[in-house]
């Protein structure tokens, strides 16, 4: 069901970049990063990084804003939740002028440490292995972490779509919260540009 929701998500940054009316996100691409490695296990934080229970905060308050680079935001989205005491949104920006890319963050605020850890790895395991045929991420396209939490793994798609765009996405939990952070776009510094900036504001969020 989550790897169906996954698909379903990423899929609407696709929808997005050939024309949809649903607004998303545009950004620039990353150097050498849609070359895919093996998968590397969860990446712990440094000691600097606070594993602090962020979602003591409402999940609308972990969102990250990109007004200052430009960037149109969509309505925040509500969806479904495992039970009480959690929160789980999502939204999307756009940028008009180049580079032209999108984004899309998603937050699930939740009860609990342990809880946000299935919940990563759930989310981990969605993008290890979509669905067959899907152009997402799938085995052996995990890529270098561009942020810092107590857990961080990132992909990046194995080949372009028509458009000549990639999608990364970059899966941060900080404590009881975990943020999945997706960029599409071509291939360029912009790109690792934009997800370095997207996990350098949830971390601050996060705190």
């Amino acid at each position: 069901m989550r790897r169906r929701r996954r698909l379903a998500l990423l899929a609407t940054l696709t929808l997005l970049a050939a024309g949809a009316s649903i607004a998303l996100a545009a950004c620039g691409g990353g150097d050498d990063v849609s070359k895919t490695v093996k998968g590397p296990p969860a990446t712990p934080a440094p000691s600097s990084v606070s594993s602090a229970p962020a979602a003591a905060k409402k999940a609308t308050d972990l969102l990250p804003k990109l007004a200052d680079l430009g960037y149109d935001t969509s309505n925040v989205q509500q969806l479904p939740t495992g039970g009480p005491g959690q929160e789980h949104v999502f939204i999307l920006f756009r940028k008009l002028t180049p580079p032209a890319f999108q984004a899309r963050v998603e937050v699930y605020a939740l009860a609990d440490v342990t809880t946000a850890q299935t919940t990563f790895k759930s989310e981990v395991d969605a993008l290890t292995n979509p669905p067959p045929g899907s152009d997402l991420p799938g085995p052996n396209t995990s890529t270098q972490p561009v942020g810092t939490a107590d857990e961080t793994r990132s992909f990046v798609t194995t080949r372009p779509d028509s458009q000549g765009t990639l999608v990364w996405s970059d899966v941060y939990r900080h404590g009881s919260v975990v943020f999945i952070a997706s960029v599409q776009g071509k291939d360029s510094p912009d790109a690792v540009s934009l997800r370095r900036t997207l996990g350098e504001r949830i971390a601050t969020l996060a705190k």
